[in-house]
């Protein structure tokens, strides 16, 4: 089209003025390419970022961390002897400035006569050789406390064990808190505990008891029940309460934490996809609270339930 029309006869300044037009037109169009040019690879880029950070959103499948304890802290006491246990903190959300570290000594206590009162130390100075932790954050951090030569063997009661934590902001400027942990030894007092199913539409496929991880071969005791599942599925609290932490762990993928309204007893959720709850939210029995999911170390879509207790698994098919 264009050179069909400088083939027509015109003035010399008409010619001039469409020559140049010819010029700018062609070096527009060289602009107008590189200009095209950049913003392709412009565009690419912001679409990989995109990409990137919903993947590293889409990790937890929408899981909502955070906690009602300031600090997002929860700690509980498993593996309970007459000469010490594992101490677990479970850290999810929270307002931390620094570092979390706990404190070099620990502390028992034992319930008498509704009072907390301390027990009397064997060797004091050894309650001070366990060493400082760093806590995880988001994670969970467990450690074994031996207190036989602290306060020799512990006879039957209620207990707690306090550990003291603290956010390392700078060297020389920290904020402290004490967190306990209660258990006890021996027999307990009977519960009569109610709960509902958390999967009413799964299959049982392994039971409470000694097993193969079937990831590593290992042999462990399997402390919950296993549900069988399609992925998606609704997951239900088995009790009413309020839920205690909402966290991914390595082994356990997405998770939940829910304590009971009463008589002491924990339920924990594992393996989840989507969590539709946050720490610190009121639960009622029956309450869709996840779907079944595959995260964590899973072999395949189930649901991992456990029932604590007063801090000890309970075999949640004789509570049914």
């Amino acid at each position: 089209m264009m050179e069909k029309f400088y083939t027509t006869k015109m003035s010399t300044n008409k010619r001039n003025i469409e020559n140049r037009f010819l010029k700018i037109y062609k070096k527009n169009g060289k602009m107008s390419k590189i200009f095209s040019l950049l913003v392709t690879v412009a565009l690419i880029i912001v679409t990989l970022g995109i990409n990137l950070v919903m993947a590293a959103v889409n990790k937890t499948d929408n899981i909502v961390v955070s906690n009602t304890d300031p600090w997002g802290i929860t700690v509980t006491a498993e593996n309970i002897t007459q000469t010490g246990l594992t101490y677990k903190i479970t850290q999810s959300g929270g307002n931390v400035k620094g570092n979390l570290e706990t404190g070099t000594p620990f502390k028992v206590e034992r319930y008498e006569n509704e009072e907390w009162e301390e027990l009397p130390y064997i060797n004091e100075n050894l309650a001070w050789t366990m060493p400082a932790f760093l806590i995880k954050q988001n994670d969970v951090t467990e450690f074994e406390v031996n207190w036989e030569f602290v306060y020799g063997k512990l006879g039957d009661g209620k207990y707690r064990i306090s550990k003291e934590i603290s956010d390392f902001i700078v060297a020389e400027e920290y904020e402290t808190k004490e967190y306990y942990a209660e258990f006890y030894i021996g027999e307990k007092p009977l519960v009569e505990i109610s709960l509902s199913h958390p999967c009413p539409d799964c299959k049982i496929s392994r039971e409470f008891a000694v097993r193969e991880n079937p990831a590593t071969g290992e042999k462990i005791r399997h402390n919950g029940i296993d549900f069988v599942a399609t992925e998606g599925m609704n997951v239900y609290s088995a009790t009413d309460g309020e839920v205690l932490s909402v966290v991914f762990d390595p082994q356990y993928g997405n998770t939940v934490l829910i304590k009971s309204k009463e008589n002491n007893v924990t339920t924990f959720y594992g393996h989840l996809k989507t969590v539709y709850v946050k720490s610190g939210d009121k639960v009622t029995k029956k309450q869709v609270i996840a779907t079944v999911g595959n995260t964590g170390m899973s072999t395949g879509p189930h649901l991992h339930f456990e029932v604590k207790v007063n801090g000890e698994y309970a075999d949640s098919i004789s509570l049914r």
